[in-house]
């Protein structure tokens, strides 16, 4: 009888317990995506790059946001990318160090725990290229958006050579142009690291729908959001539209301050030290500086190697290298004016012009990439060289005067090849150190 009571009391505790409204506590899951954007060849993040110090500002007041509201971040994860016209291989480990990199800097702007930051599969962003290509409304759109999606990155024989491949094809497709077009327009914007902030938190303190940034797009979040985000301060366009707008700004993707140190090395064969600077305005222009001495003479017989002056001018630089999309690379034209003083003599008849000689005239040249701090630079310059001269020859512990002459040149002024250091580094350019 009393196993029957004690029955009796559970069934009517559950039954009291059963007739209560259920409430329960339900979580939301919200997702908040941005991105940074990188210099080509790099995977430091830099603030003063295009966007990114808003960006990084969004990163910060979502953190807060999730801090204030009792949110609790579950999971991060980062997905890096590089541009496609690299070697596939430093592709991937570039887009894997970028995400890295902003996976740390995530993890010490708010010490969040490194359990929760997760780095994805991190390569060239193909996808992201097929939709701008699609979105561009070029001509070869369709064909080049067909062999993004459809063909391998590496198509091998029967022996398991390398035959073909997307790259190859995108770069072959007509005769080259769409693959430049990209280039200038496109790759700039493959260039990041994006990442994901998945939080949890309760429906009740939701107030506003927030907008987030996924790969540069601003969309609305498919569930409702605890956090009230402040509103962004600029807004946000495609990929393609951004870098086009740079292109036509005149401005290249990273243009900063850029200075190059030269060296003539026909003339530090001809034991002539020289050294020139040449500095970027903008995309395409520079101006460039440059002077020259030897000092040398001989006692037996006069010998004389002596040569003083300087060099200025202003280039225009047409189009880059293939494949290289940094400053001053490439087709240069330009104008340059000189004056020297000089002191030739070799044993017998010599030439000396102790006052003055001035001249002026055109170039033409181009500026080959060799890596990440060095180009080499072969340029041809026609002009006028002019001033006064005399000729003299030795005698006994003397030289003697023949006679004077004035020098009216018309014709090569100026031949140069270069070795070109890039101060700093060309940070636009892939290859060498992060």
């Amino acid at each position: 009888m009393k196993k029957v009571f004690r029955a009796c009391h559970i069934i009517l505790f559950f039954t009291i317990i059963a007739t209560f409204p259920a409430h329960s506590v339900e979580m939301r899951r919200d997702t908040l995506c941005t991105s940074i954007n990188f210099r080509q060849g790099y995977s430091i993040i830099d603030p003063d790059f295009e966007n990114n110090r808003a960006s990084l500002q969004r990163m910060t007041a979502w953190l807060d946001s999730l801090s204030a509201g009792e949110s609790i971040i579950r999971l991060v994860t980062v997905r890096g990318s590089a541009s496609p016209e690299g070697f596939t291989p430093y592709n991937r480990k570039l887009s894997i160090k970028r995400a890295e990199n902003i996976g740390r800097h995530l993890m010490a702007s708010r010490a969040l725990p490194d359990s929760i930051v997760k780095a994805v599969d991190s390569d060239v962003d193909w996808e992201l290229l097929r939709r701008m290509v699609l979105e561009s409304g070029q001509e070869w759109s369709e064909e080049a958006a067909k062999i993004i999606a459809e063909t391998p990155i590496w198509i091998f024989d029967k022996e398991g050579k390398i035959i073909d491949g997307k790259k190859r094809q995108l770069a072959m497709l007509g005769g080259g142009r769409p693959w430049f077009f990209m280039s200038q327009h496109f790759f700039p914007a493959m260039r990041n690291a994006g990442y994901t902030i998945i939080c949890e938190h309760e429906p009740a303190a939701a107030t506003y729908v927030a907008e987030t940034t996924i790969d540069n797009r601003s969309e609305v979040t498919d569930t409702a959001m605890a956090i009230v985000l402040p509103p962004p301060q600029e807004t946000a366009m495609q990929p393609a539209q951004a870098a086009a707008a740079t292109v036509d700004a005149g401005q290249a993707p990273g243009t900063r301050f850029t200075a190059l140190l030269k060296t003539n090395m026909l003339y530090d064969a001809a034991a002539v030290p020289n050294i020139a600077m040449e500095i970027a305005l903008g995309n395409r222009w520079s101006i460039e500086a440059g002077w020259m001495y030897a000092g040398w003479k001989s006692a037996g017989r006069h010998r004389s190697w002596r040569i003083n002056g300087g060099e200025a001018g202003v280039r225009f630089y047409i189009k880059g290298a293939p494949g290289d999309n940094s400053l001053l690379t490439g087709h240069h034209i330009g104008i340059y004016g000189q004056m020297l003083t000089y002191d030739f003599q070799f044993g017998g008849e010599g030439e000396i012009a102790d006052n003055w000689s001035y001249g002026a005239g055109i170039a033409y040249g181009y500026s080959l990439p060799v890596a990440r701090h060095l180009n080499i630079d072969f340029t041809l310059g026609i002009g006028y060289l002019g001033g006064k001269y005399k000729k003299y020859h030795p005698v006994d512990d003397c030289d003697v005067w023949d006679a004077t002459y004035t020098r009216n040149w018309f014709g090569p002024t100026k031949v140069e090849v270069a070795l070109v250091w890039y101060i700093g580094g060309n940070k636009a350019r892939k290859g060498g150190g992060k």
